[in-house]
């Protein structure tokens, strides 16, 4: 899969997920989170990652 077809993807799956926890800014935080590695997505979307250590109102992780 090449990178664009990978971040369309990734987009799809990130995209309901994000909406769940901030249904008004999900399209903005969804290409916010495009703009990193695809390991720093990962990072940030399991327990105790990165983002959850750094920012007080973190939103937890974006978990089906």
């Amino acid at each position: 899969m090449n990178p664009p077809q990978r971040k369309a993807r990734l987009s799809q799956a990130l995209l309901p997920l994000v909406q769940k926890y901030q249904p008004i800014l999900a399209v903005h935080v969804t290409k916010a989170l495009l703009e990193l590695e695809d390991h720093e997505v990962l990072a940030a979307s399991v327990p105790s990652g990165p983002l959850e250590s750094r920012s007080p109102g973190f939103v937890p992780p974006l978990t089906g």
